[in-house]
C-alpha cells in the first residue's frame, strides 16, 4: 500500500530529475554560442530548472512530493 506508493513516487521523481539535469546539460553545452537575448534566456531556464531540481531533491529528502 504506502510502501508501493512511495517506490512508485520515488521512482517517478528520480525519473523527473535525471530529465531536467538533462535539460541542464544540453543548454550548459550551446550557452557559450549564444550571445545577447538568446543568452539571457537560456540562462534564466537553467535557473528555473535548477530550482525545480532543488526542489525535487528537498521533497525526496523530507519524504514530501
Amino acid at each position: 500500500g504506502d510502501q508501493l506508493t512511495r517506490m512508485a513516487q520515488d521512482c517517478i521523481n528520480a525519473l523527473r530529475k535525471r530529465r531536467i539535469e538533462g535539460q541542464i546539460n544540453s543548454i550548459m553545452r550551446t550557452i557559450n554560442a549564444l550571445t545577447g537575448d538568446d543568452k539571457k534566456a537560456a540562462m534564466t531556464e537553467v535557473q528555473a530548472l535548477s530550482a525545480q531540481l532543488n526542489r525535487l531533491k528537498s521533497a525526496q529528502h523530507t519524504g514530501g512530493n
